[in-house]
């Protein structure tokens, strides 16, 4: 019988801990929102002794994720040294020549976790943010990844957090989630529709125009 992996603090508000390879996705609406949850959420991988890389875009630029990260992380430099925190932008880490291959970024992904392992790293936690998709087709290519990816990192020592603004102008307009939801924030919401700040758990996110 397979060994249960063994759970990692989260770090979100009420979040309980989760297993390695566990897949969530959370709503933003703007972009200090989307640094309120994503601050906490990599300080406690840091201080679990976990390899970190933040994919940023749109109007989260690399400076101001390290800014958030120095004012709420003691020692922060101290990680950046040892090369347990990684930001790269989405361009440089999603694209070859303007192009999404979904294969040579899960590659990328399983190397980066190889590495970290090799290193002495517990695991890998990662996030990415998709302010820099905007065609249909952009998209479409974009969820066969994530479903892609969630394939992948079953069972491996990674948790993935994958975040969207509510606010992109030509998002799809129609989103339909499917899975458990670990945690939500109270309001009122429409059935089946995302609220911002809420945590969900996938296996899987359809997100249709």
């Amino acid at each position: 019988m397979a060994r249960p992996l063994e759970l990692r603090r989260i770090g979100i508000g009420p979040v309980h801990d989760m297993a390695w390879g566990t897949h969530l996705c959370s709503f933003f609406g703007t972009t200090q929102d989307l640094l309120d949850i994503l601050t906490p959420y990599f300080k406690a991988g840091l201080e679990s002794q976990e390899y970190c890389i933040w994919i940023v875009s749109g109007r989260l630029t690399r400076e101001r994720a390290t800014t958030a990260l120095r004012a709420s992380v003691p020692d922060f430099d101290r990680y950046l040294a040892e090369g347990s925190l990684d930001i790269v932008s989405a361009s440089e880490w999603y694209l070859e020549k303007g192009r999404l291959d979904l294969r040579r970024v899960i590659r990328n992904w399983q190397r980066r976790l190889s590495r970290a392992e090799a290193r002495g790293f517990a695991g890998m936690r990662v996030t990415g943010t998709a302010a820099w998709l905007d065609t249909k087709k952009e998209w479409d290519t974009f969820l066969e990844y994530e479903a892609a990816l969630n394939e992948a990192m079953r069972s491996r020592r990674m948790i993935v957090l994958c975040t969207y603004s509510l606010s992109r102008p030509r998002r799809p307009t129609c989103w339909m989630l499917r899975g458990p939801i670990s945690w939500r924030s109270p309001g009122e919401r429409a059935p089946g529709k995302p609220w911002r700040g809420e945590i969900w758990t996938l296996p899987w996110i359809d997100m249709r125009s």
